[in-house]
Formats: C-alpha cells, structure tokens, sequence
C-alpha cells in the first residue's frame, strides 16, 4: 500500500482508491520526496493503477507533477543529482540549474543520481487548477 503520508495538507496516496496496490517504485519515490516542501503527485501510468487499484502492467518509472512556480524548490531539493530538461522536438537533453533554463515550452526534468532517476514533469497552475505538463 502506497504510504499515507501527508505534506503539508497534500496526500500522497489516493484515499479509497488505491487499497490494492503496492510498489517498492512508490514507496522509493514517497521516502524520497518526503523533504520536499511543495506540492507534488504521481501521474502517468501509476496514476492510472492508482485509480483503478490494481496494478495493470510493469512501470518503468514514476512521473511526477510539479507545479512550474516550484522549479527553484526542485532545483534546491535535488541540488546533489544530475539535472537536465527535455527539449521538446530536438529528442535532447540540456543541464538545468536555473529556473530560465526550464522555461516553456520546457517541461520535463530528468534527475539522476547514481542508479535513482526521476522524471518530474512540470505543469502550470491558473488559479486552483492545473493544466497538464506545461502545455497549452
């Protein structure tokens, strides 16, 4: 079962939704974002699982949403990984240490760090809600 821990009035796990799913991969990502100061949740494909309850198929990561106001959090949080962000239509990657560096149409950020990679995906917030991945 994914951790029900809470930051700062963000849950992590999906109440009612995700009592038939449990995952190392989760649990990695809950211990390790436990730190962060800022809102973030799972998306992709977990997400999916986490909804129906069960898990439907082997992930090969998690995505993570971050609200794009939030990239300097990131970028502090994660000062000791390897940063970079995806070029959207070049299929590269460029260093990101600097919040003008992940820019739109920038959104997605790899992290690594040893054998641990994330992708945090960057999505902007217009007023309470949220609109996907940075894109218009």
């Amino acid at each position: 079962m994914l951790k029900g821990i809470d930051y700062q009035g963000i849950a992590v796990e999906m109440r009612g939704c995700s009592e038939g799913v449990y995952s190392e991969q989760l649990d990695s990502v809950v211990d390790l974002m436990q730190g962060f100061q800022f809102p973030w949740l799972i998306g992709g494909g977990w997400s999916i699982d986490l909804a129906l309850g069960t898990v439907t198929r082997q992930h090969d990561d998690v995505d993570i949403y971050v609200f794009r106001e939030h990239v300097q959090g990131v970028l502090n949080y994660f000062c000791d990984w390897d940063i970079t962000v995806a070029i959207p239509g070049e299929h590269r990657l460029e260093a990101c240490r600097t919040v003008q560096a992940s820019l739109p149409p920038r959104f997605g950020l790899h992290l690594r760090k040893g054998k641990q990679f994330i992708e945090i995906l960057l999505t902007d917030r217009i007023e309470d809600d949220a609109r996907g991945c940075g894109r218009s």
